[in-house]
């Protein structure tokens, strides 16, 4: 999954869901069709991926950067408050 932003609140979500469809055992199944080209098609394709962000998306990312200068995500974050709070509902 890869997940990307498009604004403010919202997030764009790209998946790639693999299915098989084989009539047999999940062993016989896996020495029939090998699953890494997919895979690394797949991962190619992901790895590729190019953002080209807004000049108001770019000013929002030297924000955010100015304050998380490494950028990385905290271990210990509080529970969520999913009460029936105005300010949780959508537009």
């Amino acid at each position: 999954m890869f997940f990307f932003p498009l604004g403010d609140r919202y997030l764009g979500a790209l998946f790639f869901g693999r299915h098989k469809y084989f009539q047999g055992g999940a062993e016989q199944e896996a020495h029939l069709i090998d699953d890494k080209p997919m895979d690394e098609l797949i991962d190619n394709i992901i790895n590729s991926i190019q953002l080209t962000l807004s000049p108001e998306a770019q000013a929002q990312y030297d924000r955010v950067k100015a304050e998380c200068p490494d950028m990385q995500v905290t271990e210990d974050f509080p529970p969520l408050d999913w009460s029936d709070k105005p300010e949780y509902k959508g537009d």
